[in-house]
């Protein structure tokens, strides 16, 4: 079962996920715990700073790697990552708006095409005021976290959201471990289906 967990940076998604690999081990769930940007250069890169299709290009091919390398040798396990298709679309989205005709959708549509699509993808959602304050707590920030750029983002999130079922938005605001209880029952629960049909 192949599980993604997205939002905008200083939603609790990195919490949250690591909360609930834990805690569905500790059920004894076999979890493989994995994140994008997946390779260690693709990270520093971005970071750095480069062009909006350069970034993408690069998710793109980081992407592959990792379904390569981690979610396509898992199909027997659960594979839980931190951060997927829906962050691509949603962060360069906005940054290519001006220069990609429809860019969510388009990137949307070219990762569906090109990449597994998650048997459940979540999606944890906070004001951006919750999320600047979490932010400005951490020793340092990057490019992406400033309020205009996360107000925008935060957008493209919900429109992706809207329109795909297997979406689950969640409320980023409630206690860690309320949204760890909710989120390991829904995995549980859709396991079974799968396994039952």
């Amino acid at each position: 079962m192949f599980i993604t967990i997205d939002g905008i940076d200083g939603c609790g998604k990195s919490t949250l996920t690591t909360n609930v690999v834990a805690t569905l081990r500790a059920r004894g769930q076999n979890v493989v715990h994995t994140r994008e940007p997946y390779i260690a250069e693709t990270r520093n890169r971005i970071a750095r700073g480069v062009d909006p299709f350069v970034a993408l290009s690069l998710f793109l091919i980081d992407r592959a790697h990792h379904v390569a390398d981690v979610i396509a040798p898992n199909q027997e396990n659960m594979v839980i990552t931190d951060r997927y298709g829906m962050s691509t679309a949603a962060y360069q989205g906005y940054l290519l708006q001006d220069r990609l005709p429809d860019a969510v959708n388009s990137i949307w549509q070219m990762n569906n095409t090109l990449f597994p699509r998650p048997d459940r993808a979540y999606l944890v959602d906070v004001p951006i005021d919750v999320a600047l304050a979490r932010i400005r707590r951490r020793p340092k920030t990057d490019v992406y976290e400033h309020r205009e750029m996360l107000t925008r983002v935060r957008d493209n999130f919900l429109t992706v959201a809207s329109c795909d079922p297997t979406i689950q938005v969640i409320d980023g605001t409630q206690p860690p471990d309320v949204l760890c209880q909710f989120v390991c029952a829904d995995i549980l629960m859709k396991s079974l289906q799968r396994d039952t049909k």
